[in-house]
């Protein structure tokens, strides 16, 4: 069946990000838990949803539709701030005013997904790159790179790295840059600490 699987990196986890288990059935069952799935075709605010995530992994059987025009409906949820900042305000136009389906090849190509993985594998790709974020990325910068991409989405290139500024010597006194550079010079995984129970963000 046609399907396209959507992570939102961090996937939401009632204790933040924590790091165990990283491997099989217990990470299996964790994405699938934090994981947006949607089998089919996503449309409408289907598709909305989709564009809400910070990762999206699509089958080559996957297809999208805005739909809303085609249904005498304005573009809802947001969708008119979103769909240009990941495929330009031209592309938005044409998807948002047509509501003509996208196969996989043209979401992949223009930024509707960002993992185009054979059809039946969709699920196992999602499971992998998350398995591979809780093992080698620290929650806690995950957590500020967020931030920093929220933040600065609509800022100047100057304020950006202002704050970039700040926050590198605030990460340069912290525990994990120490323990990063050691896994990687142990050439081993780093043992990167979980975030606070029942937090998802670091404050900046």
């Amino acid at each position: 069946m046609p399907g396209v699987i959507e992570l939102d990196v961090g996937f939401n986890y009632k204790g933040g990000a924590h790091r165990t288990p990283v491997n099989g059935e217990g990470c299996r069952e964790r994405c699938t838990k934090s994981r947006r799935r949607h089998r089919g075709r996503p449309a409408g605010l289907g598709m909305v949803e989709a564009l809400y995530c910070d990762v999206r992994f699509g089958s080559s059987s996957a297809r999208f539709t805005t739909a809303f025009a085609r249904r005498g409906l304005i573009a809802e949820y947001g969708i008119s701030w979103l769909l240009p900042r990941l495929v330009g305000h031209s592309r938005a136009a044409d998807l948002l005013l047509s509501s003509r389906m996208v196969d996989a090849e043209e979401a992949f190509r223009v930024g509707l997904l960002d993992h185009l993985v054979p059809t039946g594998s969709v699920l196992d790709a999602a499971v992998a790159y998350a398995a591979d974020l809780a093992r080698l990325c620290s929650p806690a910068y995950m957590a500020t790179i967020k931030s920093q991409l929220s933040n600065d989405a609509d800022g100047t290139y100057t304020d950006s790295v202002t704050r970039a500024e700040g926050l590198m010597f605030q990460a340069f006194r912290a525990s994990d840059v120490v323990e990063g550079v050691a896994g990687h010079l142990d050439k081993r995984p780093p043992d990167f600490p979980s975030l606070p129970v029942r937090s998802s963000d670091v404050p900046l």
